[in-house]
């Protein structure tokens, strides 16, 4: 018996239809595909695919990509198998690890592509698991906006990702106690989308949480152009225009990476009120010649203007000052996709 065989006997036992587990079973397999041409793969009836892939969707393995015709995906293993087995069948969840481990190995038979679209889903719990995976591989830097009950439930991960080392931005849809084991906690009593950002990787976006009834409206995408539009909405609106409520920058934190020009900004800015000399290293473009640059130096100053949406950090170097923009900077010298920053006391 092949492993994707074996694969779709555990669904099966986890309570999946024959077709459901073939379904489901094709999508990690192969990735993203129509109802047509999964119903060419499994060999499901035509008439059947849109019934069957709908029961993934309300089950949380499938997220659909709106358009003519739908594309469907399957939620990866480790995410849909744990959220299901949580909410309908607790007793099997031995079972539910050892297909998540396999699906694992199926998906990562499947060629690498560059995927722009949105996905979609509307099970909560899912989402929370799309959101600790998304968490889990972190690297460098998390934006989050978050309602009480979802920071609740990914408690455990955001400490996970500070102790790796991870910047991770929280704002708070609430008034919560100082988060100290977070970089930055800020608070927004009016409420928008919840979002979470992981790096550049994938952006999450969740609106009508109800967690009584375990639903949501969720999207996700790693489109790059998209994900700029919610990062901008994120440091702008949720960030900029919420309460600072508590920061381990300049106190605790001294030296940090960042993908974000402006929380870097910040570091930058509380490490001077310590009275620290400041080096930075900028990886980015540049914007005259679109070729990949790297400077390093001290900061020189800063300029900001939130009604222009501008933020600028000035690096002198040892070939002069060069100004360092956000992402989709143009005005300045270097639009920067990488930033170091460490506090270096001064002597005397």
């Amino acid at each position: 018996m092949s492993e994707e065989e074996v694969f779709k006997l555990l669904l099966r036992r986890l309570g999946l239809s024959p077709y459901e587990a073939s379904a489901y079973s094709a999508l990690v397999r192969y990735g993203p595909l129509t109802a047509t041409e999964l119903g060419k793969i499994t060999r499901i009836p035509q008439s059947r695919v849109y019934d069957v892939v709908s029961k993934l969707v309300k089950k949380g393995f499938v997220a659909v990509s709106g358009g003519n015709p739908s594309v469907y995906r399957a939620i990866r293993p480790s995410v849909a198998l744990r959220a299901y087995s949580e909410e309908v069948v607790r007793n099997l969840s031995g079972v539910a690890a050892k297909a998540a481990e396999i699906g694992e190995a199926l998906r990562g038979l499947q060629p690498p592509s560059e995927d722009a679209r949105i996905w979609s889903t509307t099970s909560l719990s899912t989402a929370v698991y799309e959101m600790a995976s998304l968490l889990s591989s972190a690297r460098v830097e998390v934006l989050a906006a978050l309602m009480p009950d979802t920071l609740q439930r990914l408690l455990k991960d955001l400490r996970a990702a500070s102790e790796r080392g991870v910047s991770v931005c929280l704002v708070a849809y609430d008034e919560l106690p100082p988060q100290r084991y977070l970089d930055e906690h800020f608070e927004r009593r009016v409420r928008g989308p919840q979002i979470l950002v992981s790096d550049r990787q994938e952006v999450l976006i969740a609106t009508r949480w109800d967690p009584a009834r375990e639903q949501a409206y969720v999207f996700m995408t790693s489109n790059q152009e998209l994900m700029r539009v919610f990062v901008e909405y994120y440091l702008m609106v949720a960030r900029g225009m919420a309460k600072p409520v508590y920061t381990r920058f300049g106190s605790e934190v001294t030296e940090r990476s960042f993908l974000y020009l402006q929380r870097a900004v910040s570091l930058v800015r509380e490490l001077w009120r310590n009275k620290m000399r400041v080096e930075v290293l900028v990886q980015g473009v540049d914007t005259k010649t679109y070729e990949p640059v790297e400077v390093s130096g001290t900061a020189k100053k800063v300029y900001i203007d939130m009604k222009r949406g501008v933020t600028t950090l000035y690096v002198q170097t040892g070939e002069g000052v060069v100004s360092v923009g956000g992402w989709g900077a143009y005005i300045e010298d270097i639009q920067a996709n990488f930033i170091h920053v460490r506090g270096v006391p001064r002597r005397g």
